[in-house]
């Protein structure tokens, strides 16, 4: 984020002008490994909505991250105080600048290496900020290695520990020694632990010694990320956009998201293959970047459909309200990996249901907690492009009931609007406090 953005107009009688600032009583430090690059940046930008939501519910609030090529080391924007750490020098080869924690271990011989840096710069500044200042709670973003830095604090400074636990940053611990002792050690020392869907907490659980596993069920909150759903009242008519994105006279099939393997997108082009035997009007949008792409490319090209398929790369925030407006179906055909990694309940089904989206979902990780198949949504097995061809042809041919399923959507969006989640968590961070 760039500071040169925040509102700097300010008069000489501006201090009797706004209202009276709330005296800021509760102090939370927010430990993540991704957090957005700049306003619009979709990279961790649930960490920044759910911290912004806090901080005006009269908590000050501090967020620890790790720095970026580029960036500011400190700044403070819409009240949240922003301090980035470094872990590896020459700063230039810090590889952990974008595409998620564990992605990026997983994919970078380099990463693998600064894993251990990164977590001692992490605990150190950690430690230091604490030290110089007198904070309330602990707020960590996935279970490593923000969950270990947090049980770490929790241990020294005897303060309450939250923690958030996605869903990728389970599937690490494949890869640790001593993963349950580690796991049997977050859990203790941490109050509550949130997680966005019931598969992640099987898993954690699975992670977990026996003795251990009914604390863990005592001290867990399933609750997704959430989304503005203000952002998704449309205002714009729907063919001035579609001819803006070059779309007019089309019928989108769209994804949206990182193109990687967990995200079985292979198998969407699978269905669309056999979709255009039916209907040659059908495009598909692919929104995102990732590693997948070439492999992707290539596949369109073998199907020979081409000219049926657009990819569009990283897009904003803002492209992304548009391509999720005109799209006449929303499709999230994850899978789950040999290693067992899949997603949580991944934020773009929640941005479907609020944009009133017909979505077809793989019935896999934490689909099933907010989509119910007919009712607001379709959901089909992994690795199933018939399924998806299939669901995407009655959708279409049955507008009537596509129209009940993006009523269904909406209505049932509502409960992941950020002002509810975050009351949620302002409920369990007043009641820790309160001890």
């Amino acid at each position: 984020m760039n500071k040169k953005e925040q509102n700097t107009d300010h008069t000489k009688n501006d201090q009797y002008n706004k209202e009276p600032t709330k005296l800021k009583e509760k102090k939370i430090i927010v430990l993540t490994s991704s957090f957005p690059r700049f306003l619009g940046d979709v990279s961790g930008n649930f960490v920044f909505e759910l911290a912004s939501k806090l901080s005006k519910k009269d908590y000050q609030i501090l967020i620890l991250t790790c720095h970026k090529t580029g960036l500011d080391y400190y700044e403070e924007i819409d009240q949240l105080k922003i301090v980035r750490f470094p872990y590896f020098f020459p700063i230039s080869f810090q590889a952990f600048s974008g595409g998620g924690f564990v992605f990026t271990a997983n994919q970078s011989p380099l990463a693998k290496v600064q894993i251990p840096c990164f977590f001692f710069s992490e605990l150190f500044h950690s430690i230091k900020i604490l030290n110089k200042e007198k904070y309330d709670l602990i707020h960590s973003h996935w279970l490593l290695p923000q969950g270990l830095v947090g049980a770490i604090l929790k241990r020294i400074f005897r303060m309450p520990h939250i923690l958030t636990i996605h869903a990728a940053d389970v599937f690490l611990l494949d890869k640790l020694p001593f993963n349950q002792k580690i796991v049997d050690f977050i859990i203790l020392n941490t109050d509550k632990i949130f997680v966005v869907s019931n598969y992640v907490y099987n898993t954690l659980a699975n992670y977990s010694s026996p003795q251990i596993k009914s604390l863990l069920k005592n001290k867990t909150i399933i609750l997704p990320m959430g989304i503005n759903g203000k952002d998704f009242d449309f205002h714009e008519e729907k063919e001035v956009i579609k001819e803006r994105l070059d779309l007019k006279n089309k019928y989108v099939i769209l994804y949206i998201g990182r193109l990687t393997e967990k995200k079985g997108i292979e198998y969407l082009i699978e269905a669309m293959k056999i979709n255009y035997n039916y209907r040659k009007e059908d495009i598909l949008v692919i929104c995102g970047d990732g590693p997948s792409k070439g492999t992707l490319i290539k596949k369109v090209d073998a199907e020979d459909i081409s000219e049926n398929v657009q990819f569009k790369g990283y897009i904003t925030n803002q492209m992304k309200k548009d391509y999720l407006f005109i799209a006449d179906i929303l499709i999230v055909p994850s899978i789950i990996l040999d290693s067992g990694e899949t997603e949580g309940l991944p934020v773009v089904i929640l941005e479907g249901l609020a944009a009133g989206k017909s979505i077809i979902a793989s019935n896999v990780s934490g689909a099933s907690d907010a989509i119910s198949d007919g009712y607001n949504g379709c959901l089909v097995d992994q690795k199933r492009p018939d399924q998806i061809a299939d669901k995407i042809i009655f959708l279409l041919e049955n507008p009537e009931k596509k129209k009940e399923i993006e009523m269904n959507a909406r209505k049932s969006s509502l409960k992941y609007d950020w002002d509810n989640i975050a009351n949620e968590y302002a409920n369990v961070i007043n009641g820790l406090l309160k001890k």
